[in-house]
């Protein structure tokens, strides 16, 4: 999180090796409060390279579905006084994927940062937020190949309709898996990394990276603030006199095809979510033949602001959580003596 939403609290960094104790000691603590409070939570401190001297933060992951039934601040609450410290949740936004607390330290504190993540997919963000966000690094890569997206859950595929995102389908959530697909080695990532021009290095030996992507200015609010982080600028500094000559990755590969063969369950899980997609779309359809402004103004007479308030008044008389499929439950017949009935009643009430 970089350590600055608890700055007005006296909120600074801290050495690695505090900063380890630190983490220790919350864990045990969380995890003895999670196994009493909702037993199967999980709590963990974040890996970060080895001879980082100096943590902005410490970096905790939490599985999310503990809040659907307690909230930071009770979870702060208990875990305060379970370790005789009066703790206080501050949430950076409304229904924000993280929350912090404040460690006294001295005569300041340190932040902790607890990451909520989801349940499933504890052990593949686990592998994925460790090693300070490098791969996020990576995840800027995938998108380059193709509709991918490597995130804390697994590789996606991003399904589209035109311009407008329809769904994701999990391409695989083996997590040396997907690095392997995008050209990473999986095993010098399970060892670790013992300073941040480690895991610079580690970034640029996918044969798929190449310099442009990651040094051209990206108009993308989220990328900017990405850019302005120390992490990223140090990157860009080291990769600035780095000897990097791959080429971009668009030599012509079709790697929705390439990722189907590599991972058979993909296509299947694609193929099932285009049938249930289109059968959705012929729904919508059928439903606007059945129900739709000009119909019923055909039928009624009625345009305008009467044709609107009718038709509110229709949606209220039937009283369903989906109208839309209570109009394609019945025939159309069916329907519309339905819809001119409620028409006549709806007269004699003006």
């Amino acid at each position: 999180m970089g350590g600055n939403l608890l700055k007005e609290m006296g909120s600074q960094p801290i050495p690695a090796e505090l900063a380890k104790s630190i983490g220790k000691e919350v864990v045990t603590f969380a995890q003895q409060l999670l196994d009493k409070m909702q037993p199967g939570s999980r709590v963990r401190m974040l890996q970060s390279y080895r001879t980082k001297a100096l943590y902005g933060d410490v970096d905790l992951m939490i599985t999310e579905s503990f809040f659907e039934n307690f909230t930071p601040q009770t979870f702060a609450t208990e875990l305060g006084k379970a370790m005789e410290i009066p703790f206080e949740a501050v949430e950076p936004r409304m229904n924000a994927p993280v929350f912090s607390i404040p460690y006294p330290v001295e005569d300041h504190c340190a932040q902790i940062d607890f990451i909520k993540v989801k349940d499933k997919s504890f052990d593949f963000a686990s592998n994925y937020l460790d090693w300070n966000g490098v791969c996020s690094f990576i995840h800027t890569l995938s998108k380059d190949l193709g509709p991918f997206l490597f995130e804390e859950s697994g590789l996606m595929i991003e399904v589209m309709d035109g311009d407008q995102k329809v769904g994701k389908i999990v391409v695989s959530d083996d997590f040396d898996k997907c690095l392997s697909f995008l050209g990473y080695d999986a095993n010098r990532y399970g060892e670790g990394f013992e300073s941040a021009e480690d895991l610079y290095s580690f970034v640029t030996s996918s044969p798929y990276f190449y310099r442009s992507l990651y040094t051209e200015r990206r108009q993308n609010s989220k990328k900017k603030r990405k850019m302005l982080r120390p992490f990223y600028i140090n990157f860009l500094t080291w990769l600035s006199v780095q000897d990097v000559q791959h080429d971009r990755a668009g030599d012509g590969t079709d790697w929705v095809s390439h990722a189907f063969d590599q991972f058979p369950m993909a296509k299947q899980r694609f193929d099932e979510f285009m049938d249930d997609y289109q059968n959705q779309l012929k729904r919508k359809d059928e439903f606007k033949k059945r129900f739709n402004g000009e119909l019923v103004s055909e039928m009624t007479g009625l345009k305008g602001n009467d044709l609107g308030l009718f038709i509110e008044s229709f949606k209220q008389e039937i009283d369903t959580k989906n109208f839309e499929d209570f109009v394609l439950s019945l025939s159309t017949e069916a329907f519309q003596k339905m819809l001119k009935r409620h028409h006549y009643v709806w007269k004699g009430r003006l």
